[in-house]
């Protein structure tokens, strides 16, 4: 039997266990060990909530850039649960085994151009050593994909992993669809740095009453000053935040990006990166404009690194 993996996003669910059998539409799947947090592997799945098979169910069939659906979860209802298609790895997996090259690191960005991290890019392996290592690379976890205009983006809720959040999602200020564009900036600077290092790392562990200042702060070393624009735009108490940040970063506490030297990042992907993260959210460029720059048109030298414009439209429309 196929191995599988099965992913959770129900907020409140019960306790699985391995060796548990789930039985779906179309097939069972045994339960052999978890991955992480709701994320099981099971002999032929992944299983997650049902706001993102509504996600997949509307836009898997317009792109060949998200894992598909193949199956719902019927026995037990609870938790709710659907099976995507199973894939080799994910980009965080492939990462802990070797550094990606700079082709490989294009070619995951061309595929799954949107909010990210790389837990949520899985990835197919090519056999053999010639060509890329990757011969798939999709999107997943749509659980949390919400309308651009809908009240919760307004009211401004914190939204994705800490680290590789928007500065607004950090302040609860209204999320964009550009704050999944500096997510996307943050994941590229992360591979960049092979993994070993992600720049915006707290200083504090999880739980420390200072740990989400401390990431702000590095948004301010790294891509600071804050734009006086976005600044007059916000409300009185992230007002209040940014302002401290900005008294508390003495000069020698700055790390801009452009700073950073050509043997940790060329001058290339310097440039990209440059042009995406910006703290401003009118200043970065859309998904459409990305596709088109010469960092991805030029640069992805194997042919799995193209995309057909058609379904390139489609995914950006759909995103």
């Amino acid at each position: 039997m196929a191995a599988a993996a099965i992913r959770l996003t129900a907020t409140t669910v019960t306790e699985l266990a391995v060796g548990q059998v789930l039985r779906g539409r179309t097939g069972s799947y045994q339960l052999s060990k978890l991955i992480y947090d709701g994320v099981w592997h099971a002999t032929a799945c992944v299983i997650c909530g049902y706001n993102e098979r509504d996600m997949l169910e509307r836009f898997q069939h317009r792109t060949a850039y998200l894992q598909p659906l193949i199956d719902e979860i019927q026995d037990p209802a609870d938790p709710p649960a659907i099976v995507p298609r199973w894939l080799d790895d994910d980009v965080a997996g492939a990462l802990g085994k070797q550094a990606l090259t700079k082709s490989e690191i294009k070619q995951v960005a061309k595929s799954v151009l949107e909010a990210l991290k790389p837990r949520n890019m899985p990835v197919n392996y090519r056999h053999g050593r010639d060509g890329p290592r990757f011969r798939e690379v999709q999107l997943t976890d749509l659980g949390g994909a919400i309308h651009r205009d809908s009240e919760y983006t307004k009211e401004g809720h914190s939204m994705g992993t800490d680290r590789f959040r928007s500065p607004e999602a950090q302040l609860n200020d209204r999320a964009e669809p550009s704050s999944d564009i500096l997510s996307f900036g943050i994941t590229i600077l992360y591979l960049s740095f092979g993994g070993i290092y992600h720049p915006f790392e707290s200083s504090v562990p999880a739980g420390h009453p200072e740990y989400h200042l401390q990431i702000v702060m590095k948004y301010y070393h790294i891509m600071g000053p804050w734009p006086l624009p976005w600044a007059s735009r916000v409300d009185d108490e992230t007002l209040t935040i940014i302002a401290c940040v900005a008294e508390n970063s003495p000069k020698e506490t700055l790390r801009p990006l452009a700073w950073v030297k050509d043997k940790e990042i060329d001058e290339e992907d310097r440039r990209f990166l440059l042009h995406i993260l910006k703290l401003d959210v009118k200043d970065r460029p859309s998904a459409r404009g990305l596709l088109e720059d010469k960092w991805l048109v030029d640069g992805c030298i194997s042919s799995n690194c193209s995309m057909d414009q058609t379904v390139v439209n489609s995914s950006v429309t759909a995103l």
